[in-house]
């Protein structure tokens, strides 16, 4: 299981790609 911040900074890396 990923960390909160993990899945923020995955989200926030994934909106910065599309």
């Amino acid at each position: 299981v990923k960390s909160r911040l993990e899945l923020l900074a995955g989200q926030s890396v994934w909106q910065n790609i599309t």
